[in-house]
């Protein structure tokens, strides 16, 4: 499977998701295209595809995160006005069965809905070698 492939694949899943609620800020999470864009693009220019195939490769473990998410950091700003929240580290068990800690960011315009923003995972530490 090339890159390309993988990437359309994973913009099909995020696609099909479906709202879920989130016990940290206790509201329904909406996914939009907004979501899907900033998981591609950074300030409207393509992300390099190396920041493509990351964060498309943790579609799949979004909704398990939003919907086991226990503790969120809010955000307001005032122009426009906008809430985020950032959930907490969340861990979730990969298609390896390993686990994997993913942070998910939730953002509300106005008065409108919360919808999915971003999503990023820990990066572990390579183990030093002794030399």
């Amino acid at each position: 499977m090339t890159i390309s492939d993988f990437i359309e694949n994973k913009k099909r899943l995020y696609k099909q998701l479906e709202s879920c609620y989130c016990p940290a800020i206790q509201e329904i999470v909406h996914f939009n295209s907004d979501g899907l864009n900033h998981l591609l693009y950074d300030r409207h220019r393509p992300r390099n595809i190396k920041e493509k195939y990351y964060r498309m490769g943790l579609v799949p473990y979004i909704t398990e995160a939003i919907s086991k998410a226990t503790k969120a950091k809010v955000t307001e700003y005032a122009k426009p006005p906008c809430i985020l929240w950032v959930l907490e580290w969340v861990e979730i068990k990969d298609d390896d069965n390993s686990k994997i800690k993913i942070k998910v960011i939730l953002k509300k315009r106005g008065t409108g809905n919360v919808c999915f923003w971003s999503v990023m995972a820990r990066k572990t530490k390579k183990p030093k070698l002794n030399t």
